[in-house]
């Protein structure tokens, strides 16, 4: 199934009188430019022009082309300041909608455009200067096309604006070439953030953890002067000689939507120790910004100079204590030592930049594990604060799960489009016969952010998986814990890869042959072992008999058993439909017990019926032999 294209040219010329957004007076400013239909949806993957050190009057003369279907009508340009450590920070944009004289002529549009805000309440100034020109029509395949139209669907989420589609727009455009839209606030949303494409770090979790990638803690204040740090910052001690104040540390980074845990080990605790969160402008000495916090020594919790309230269990010397905060939901959790005391805070502004806290009284000692080791209870989809990723590898690490996905979403729109053609009143062969031309399928896919479909099958042909019986990818599953079979999602990819430090494929592959030797070790083998059974099963309470066989010939793979062939005939002899969880994790230790054979086999001990079964049915082949 063909389409017609036209090539959009669109050439950022340069900018003059932008806002300034450092302390410098200096901004590094780059555009993204975004390419709308005539609803005012985005079309076409974003491209973004380089960036332009020390200026607020910057020059690109870039020039960005796009291959645009006939439903092109307009621009969106938005201008950033490039940072390394924090978010991109914004300064205007411009949206841009064309008339059809514009769009069935050769001539190229000049001009400078004023930049607008997002949003109430943000400074802007200054002017893009644009050059676009709509022609040289191009024929593409829109099944070859798919993958990048598709792979930067995650980085903008854009909304129709009124003024874009409205009466008044479109009577302006019947006299021009083309209309300078008011962008309304929150008419052009984007995701928390610049394009992902251009950001550092905080890219990794939808553009919301800010700092460097070691997390450690710092002072709160000057005055928590009496605070010692060591083990490079993740130790902090209160020496303070008198009096019992609190003094607070908090991590050197801060995080916005998601969900983001990490642990503090308690090594002293002569007084109150406040574990929690706080806000940027937090300083209990002047009563300013929110904190959120939980002390196990007294049981209670405390929002601020708020009330405290019983909560939770009491908390001594070794105890590691659990913080979970979630602002999807706006709440705040706690664990004492993988012990879930429930949601201690709620109704946490969802609009504020959060801090990891610690307060700690004269003579206390903890010690803060961001994610740099692993955890002790880790809920499921939390992000850790710490990252083991340079700016460089995660930006890779991003690349490689982009690589994949789209080819998963290539294969979902490939075989809509096919079904759809299939259910068409008259298929194209039909039509062909006829002389007449296929009309054109409409489809609709829901497109998945997640590594799945023919993206797993090319995972395995790059990590060097020729063995259909090879774990390695099962593997990967167990140490990312991927929550839904030969799937893994953005967050378990990423977060979880950042983890392991294997932001490249070769990294990977060192990876999967560190953790495929690590299961010799018996626990660790056992961890795996199970998490097959409960990752193939998906929502049922058994496996398939079918299911079973193949999933254990690859789970036992490198542990091979004399009788296993033997007990997978017996299986089917008895005409078994299905596995239960207790029949999986209890062949482990009868593998155990019984390494070679069962001419020892004790009968009265408590193993499943089934393995009694496979014990009778076995003496009696030997005996009818």
């Amino acid at each position: 199934m063909s389409v017609l294209k036209q090539k959009l040219k669109v050439t950022v010329l340069a900018g003059r009188n932008l806002t300034p957004k450092n302390s410098d007076n200096l901004n590094d400013p780059y555009c993204d430019v975004v390419v709308l239909g005539h609803d005012g949806n985005k079309i076409a993957k974003s491209q973004q022009t380089r960036v332009v050190k020390g200026t607020l009057n910057p020059t690109w003369s870039q020039l960005l082309e796009f291959d645009v279907p006939a439903t092109f009508a307009g621009l969106k340009v938005s201008c950033w300041d490039k940072h390394k450590f924090f978010p991109d920070k914004f300064l205007g944009q411009a949206t841009v909608k064309f008339n059809t004289a514009m769009l069935t002529s050769s001539e190229a549009l000049d001009e400078w455009f004023p930049l607008s805000r997002r949003k109430a309440g943000e400074t802007i100034s200054g002017e893009l200067h644009l050059a676009v020109q709509y022609g040289d029509l191009v024929k593409s395949d829109s099944r070859s096309r798919a993958p990048s139209l598709l792979q930067d669907l995650s980085v903008l989420n854009l909304k129709v604006g009124s003024a874009f589609t409205s009466e008044e727009t479109t009577n302006k455009l019947k006299g021009v070439t083309h209309v300078l839209v008011p962008d309304e606030e929150q008419s052009f949303v984007v995701a928390d953030g610049p394009p992902a494409s251009a950001g550092g770090p905080s890219a990794v979790v939808e553009n919301t953890r800010e700092g460097p990638p070691a997390a450690s803690l710092e002072r709160l204040t000057k005055d928590d002067k009496d605070l010692a740090f060591t083990q490079k910052n993740l130790e902090v001690e209160n020496n303070c000689v008198a009096g019992y104040g609190i003094q607070y540390a908090r991590g050197n980074i801060r995080v916005g939507a998601g969900r983001w845990y990490y642990e503090v080990r308690l090594v002293a605790t002569a007084g109150p120790v406040h574990i929690g969160w706080c806000t940027s402008a937090y300083n209990p000495r002047a009563s300013t910004g929110d904190a959120w916090i939980f002390d196990g020594l007294v049981q209670q919790k405390k929002h601020s100079a708020g009330p405290a309230v019983p909560y939770g269990d009491p908390c001594t010397a070794g105890d590691v204590v659990g913080c979970l905060l979630d602002v999807g939901t706006m709440t705040i959790q706690y664990w004492l030592n993988g012990k879930d005391l429930g949601t201690a805070h709620t109704g946490v502004s969802s609009s504020s930049r959060f801090y990891p806290l610690v307060g700690i009284s004269r003579r206390c000692k903890v010690l803060v594990n961001f994610g740099k080791d692993p955890f002790g209870h880790a809920p499921s989809d939390a992000s850790p604060l710490h990252s083991n990723l340079t700016d460089k590898e995660l930006e890779q690490l991003l690349r490689l799960f982009d690589k994949y996905r789209e080819l998963g979403n290539e294969e979902l729109v490939q075989q809509a489009t096919d079904a759809a053609t299939r259910a068409a009143p008259g298929t194209a062969g039909d039509e062909m016969r006829q002389g007449e031309p296929a009309h054109p399928v409409q489809i609709e896919v829901d497109l998945k952010d997640a590594v799945h479909g023919a993206g797993i099958m090319q995972l395995q042909t790059d990590l060097g998986v020729t063995d259909d019986e090879d774990p390695s990818v099962l593997i990967i599953a167990w140490k990312l814990q991927c929550a839904r079979v030969w799937e893994i999602s953005r967050h378990e990819f990423v977060t979880g890869l950042n983890v392991h430090a294997a932001p490249t494929l070769d990294k990977l592959r060192t990876r999967v042959k560190e953790w495929r030797e690590a299961l010799r070790d018996p626990t660790q083998f056992k961890s795996f072992y199970n998490f097959v059974f409960d990752y193939l099963k998906e929502d049922k309470k058994i496996l398939l008999i079918d299911e079973a066989l193949i999933a254990w010939n690859i789970a036992l793979k490198d542990r091979p058993w004399p009788l296993l062939d033997t007990f997978f005939r017996f299986l089917q002899a008895a005409n078994k439909k299905a596995v239960s969880r207790d029949t999986w994790q209890q062949l482990l230790p009868f593998m155990s017990a019984y390494p070679t054979d069962l001419k020892d086999y004790d009968a009265m001990a408590s193993w499943p019926s089934i393995f009694d079964e496979f014990n009778e049915w076995l003496q009696k082949q030997h005996s009818d032999s």
